[in-house]
């Protein structure tokens, strides 16, 4: 009888080994379930700036193409939208740059007549850093810096 008791103790111990593998088992398909679930989810959020150039939005085919302009593939898609919209669609491109330079062209006309006008100098080291021309930026900063040392 004792014999019996200790094999039935063992049994119910193996069974409660499998009952256990079987709910990790478990737990790690949902685990698993639960990130495929979620990585679907995520990956179907696009940008609306795509759709917009996919749909041929001029607007966003203008933010998307300013956005490339740095890289080298950028005149290549500048012509393949100049065929929807014209020579007009490279203006638009950049114009926001264009109207940064003419706004320097206005500072440095001010700034001939007045070389000494912190405000002018410190706005042209604004300007130009924002044309990613950090040397002409740092000549306007120094000059600033000169007039009144208090800038920062």
């Amino acid at each position: 009888m004792n014999k019996t008791k200790e094999i039935i103790e063992k049994l119910k111990k193996i069974s409660g080994k499998k009952n256990h593998q079987h709910i990790y088992q478990y737990l790690i398909l949902i685990l698993l379930s639960f990130f495929l679930f979620l990585n679907i989810v995520f990956s179907q959020d696009i940008s609306p700036l795509f759709l917009g150039v996919v749909n041929l939005n001029k607007k966003d085919v203008v933010i998307f193409l300013e956005k490339i302009k740095p890289n080298n593939f950028f005149t290549d898609q500048l012509k393949y939208f100049e065929n929807f919209y014209g020579k007009s669609l490279e203006k638009e491109v950049f114009a926001k740059e264009n109207a940064k330079k003419q706004k320097i062209k206005k500072l440095e006309q001010i700034l001939e007549k007045n070389p000494y006008s912190r405000d002018v100098l410190y706005q042209l080291f604004q300007e130009y850093q924002a044309l990613d021309d950090e040397k002409k930026a740092q000549e306007y900063f120094l000059k600033a810096k000169t007039v009144d040392p208090e800038i920062l």
